[in-house]
């Protein structure tokens, strides 16, 4: 094979890998409208105001997670270009309020919050999330927080450790999890393609039994990932 046909390989390689989101037919007009740039705040909170008075305990909770969470990613980028909050941590929200009709306020807050514990730990630890919201809001996002990486942890004893805190975590923290990992494998052609390969192997190995265990987003999983595998494959 010659080089420009290396080259041309490779570029069809990543057309398919960022061709489009990892979503079958039936699910995208579902999901699809969620993840849309024309989403924002004020359209997030109108969303919102349908199911509790702009007024309410539960519609203020919210406003702080969406703000909190909101500031502690402000600049932070994806790979693929678009803003952390916007795109990951709002469209997780989105799912999970709009697709999956979860309507407790402190699993949305939950969601919106998620990697605030993990990515911020300068700024934000157990304390200050019961502090700012809840008890239950900070455990849910607990439950979702890798432990830390201490003297002589290589990354692989920390995701090991966490692997097996999922398992042990309750219903509640699920709801947070397996929106935001669907929202991950959608939109991951942003990604290097061995990240890619990795967050698969994971989804399908470790996110996909706790689908089936907690009754959660269990034909989502096996449709988008599907999608997803066949694309690498296809790249490879």
């Amino acid at each position: 094979m010659n080089t420009a046909t290396t080259a041309t390989g490779r570029r069809r390689s990543r057309r398919i890998l960022e061709s489009h989101i990892n979503m079958p037919k039936w699910l995208e007009p579902k999901i699809g409208p969620l993840l849309h740039k024309a989403e924002t705040k004020e359209t997030f909170f109108a969303r919102m105001a349908r199911s509790w008075p702009p007024t309410s305990p539960e519609y203020l909770l919210i406003k702080r997670a969406y703000e909190a969470a909101e500031q502690a990613f402000r600049g932070k980028r994806r790979n693929s270009g678009g803003e952390y909050f916007d795109e990951h941590l709002r469209g997780s929200a989105l799912i999970l309020h709009d697709y999956m009709r979860v309507k407790e306020p402190n699993i949305i807050s939950g969601v919106l919050l998620h990697d605030n514990i993990e990515d911020c730990p300068e700024e934000w630890n157990f304390d200050r999330m019961v502090t700012d919201f809840n008890t239950e809001v900070a455990e849910i996002v607990w439950w979702n927080t890798k432990p830390p990486k201490e003297n002589g942890m290589t990354d692989e004893d920390v995701d090991r450790e966490y692997r097996v805190k999922l398992w042990r975590a309750p219903r509640k923290a699920m709801f947070v999890k397996l929106p935001e990992r669907l929202h991950n494998i959608i939109t991951i052609h942003g990604q290097p393609v061995g990240k890619i390969e990795s967050k698969l192997i994971e989804t399908r190995d470790v996110i996909v039994p706790l689908t089936e265990e907690h009754h959660i987003l269990i034909h989502e999983f096996e449709d988008v990932l599907a999608i997803a595998e066949e694309k690498l494959r296809i790249s490879s």
